[in-house]
């Protein structure tokens, strides 16, 4: 059985942000990687995602925060 990363997991789902700027701009995720410059609360790490929003030719980038397992 393979064991999958958590940068494995995000490339190809569908980013939908949910920020006033953003907000219809949605696209599929296709790069993202680790950043250990952000810190967030315990249990949470942070991603650097790149992303085509549908209709563009542009990639975009943003900042997620994905929560761990206990």
């Amino acid at each position: 059985m393979r064991s999958y990363s958590i940068v494995d997991l995000l490339i190809d789902q569908y980013y939908a942000p949910t920020s006033m700027r953003r907000r219809y701009n949605g696209g599929i995720i296709n790069f993202a990687e680790k950043r250990d410059d952000v810190y967030l609360s315990e249990g949470y790490e942070a991603y650097s995602i790149r992303y085509r929003p549908t209709g563009s030719l542009k990639d975009e980038w943003a900042t997620v925060a994905v929560r761990l397992p206990d």
